[in-house]
């Protein structure tokens, strides 16, 4: 029997195919549970490096603000209840002619938080940034105490002029007024 050497080459090749491919799947295996254990080492070393990484983070926070705040309470007087301080009126809220501050009295601190009081009204809470500490100047005994405004409008109520002349109803529903809002 004569054999064509094209299909003795083809059986070779189908034997070395074969074994390659258990070859290959073994290392196939093999790199698999490499991976396994290499992946679970990578995973418990990247939550180690996170939970290090927040634990940083969170230190350079705490010095980060505790050196705004010092920097704060240096630039910033603090003052005490009683005490009179000068409250800047924003140029929106304001007209042209109105005055560029308001004099008020500090009737209560809370948490770094001043309420203000004025010969007007009791306006609401302020940070100290906007509060300038004013020499003794003695209005308490002007100071109401009964009624609660924004700095808007305690800022037309010392206005000689009535304001920045806009006037319009902040109800959204059932109003008879025209300056509703729809």
């Amino acid at each position: 029997p004569q054999t064509d050497p094209e299909n003795k080459g083809s059986d070779e090749n189908e034997v070395e195919e074969k074994s390659n491919n258990k070859s290959d799947e073994n290392l196939d295996n093999q790199a698999n549970n490499d991976e396994d254990k290499l992946s679970d080492k990578n995973i418990n070393k990247r939550k180690k490096n996170t939970i290090k990484n927040r634990a940083l983070a969170l230190n350079g926070l705490q010095t980060q603000a505790s050196v705004i705040l010092r920097s704060s309470n240096q630039k910033f007087l603090t003052a005490q209840v009683g005490d009179t301080v000068r409250v800047r009126v924003p140029d929106i809220d304001r007209g042209r002619m109105d005055y560029q501050n308001i004099l008020a009295v500090i009737m209560d601190i809370d948490n770094d938080f001043y309420k203000l009081g004025t010969k007007y009204y009791q306006s609401a809470v302020h940070s100290k940034s906007i509060c300038s500490v004013q020499r003794k100047i003695d209005i308490v005994n002007d100071v109401l105490s009964d009624k609660t405004m924004s700095l808007r409008q305690v800022s037309t109520a010392a206005s000689k002029s009535g304001g920045q002349g806009y006037i319009r109803c902040n109800l959204k529903k059932k109003c008879n007024c025209k300056g509703a809002i729809p």
